[in-house]
């Protein structure tokens, strides 16, 4: 999901297009269709977080409903994949180990988006 595409504008307002992905997603309300993430406990080995699915569903855009500290450790965890800035001083090992497990859930998301991707593009 990239929050862009239903942000979008045309001198009207939200663009037809942005409105329907609104829906699908559940930016504003529960979504109309199901979205799927790996599991960050067992990263899709199953487990009972995730039911033994493998996989976290949710209805609602997580952009959406996520608290501030979401937002925050988001934005440490894209300083340290896209520019090896991370938010302590030190290696890894001088990290929180929220901020360490925060990065493992990002990388596999990150990496399931790009396959995701390829597969499309190919």
């Amino acid at each position: 999901m990239d929050c862009r595409l239903c942000r979008q504008r045309d001198a009207s307002g939200i663009t037809r297009t942005a409105k329907a992905l609104r829906v699908a997603w559940g930016c504003d309300k529960e979504a109309t269709q199901k979205r799927s993430v790996l599991c960050p406990h067992c990263h899709g080995a199953n487990c009972e977080r995730c039911d033994f699915t493998g996989e976290i569903d949710f209805k609602r855009c997580p952009n959406a409903v996520a608290v501030p500290k979401v937002h925050h450790a988001m934005r440490a965890c894209n300083m340290a994949r896209e520019h090896g800035v991370l938010p302590v001083a030190g290696g890894m090992q001088a990290q929180a180990a929220a901020f360490a497990q925060a990065l493992a859930i990002v990388d596999s998301e990150v990496g399931a988006i790009r396959r995701e991707h390829e597969a499309r593009d190919q």
